[in-house]
């Protein structure tokens, strides 16, 4: 978490793709442990861990894995939806599940075409 707080997520991503896969030549498997987030973002896991992830965070790892065209095998491990009230198992099933979106190409910043133009106001149809 040190690494993240001082260079960043983008940057450690980058670091780490270096180091594990320098050529970019290699399939990646990702475990992703839904208890590396912060409680807050997924509270019902085995063990807890203040200060985790932010679920941004981990949601730009997905992204940025399925940018390698290298991401062959995703698993999601550690959530346990026995523990905690009905709202903390829908927030911790929630993440976990854009987490695996985001390991197939759903991006937060949309999924629209770059050259994309948004309907004049006046052309819709209320």
């Amino acid at each position: 978490m040190h690494s993240i707080e001082r260079i960043g997520i983008g940057e450690v991503v980058e670091k780490i793709l270096n180091t594990i896969n320098p050529h970019r030549d290699r399939h990646i498997h990702l475990s992703f442990d839904i208890d590396a987030l912060d409680p807050l973002e997924a509270p019902c896991t085995g063990t807890p861990v203040r200060g985790g992830l932010k679920l941004r965070e981990a949601l730009y790892i997905g992204e940025e894995l399925h940018k390698t065209g290298l991401l062959t095998c995703v698993d999601m491990a550690e959530v346990n939806p026995d523990l905690g009230n009905e709202e903390d198992q829908k927030k911790t099933s929630e993440a976990a599940g854009a987490i695996i979106e985001s390991c197939f190409g759903r991006e937060v910043s949309g999924n629209f075409p770059i050259n994309y133009k948004f309907p004049a106001p006046e052309l819709l149809k209320l």
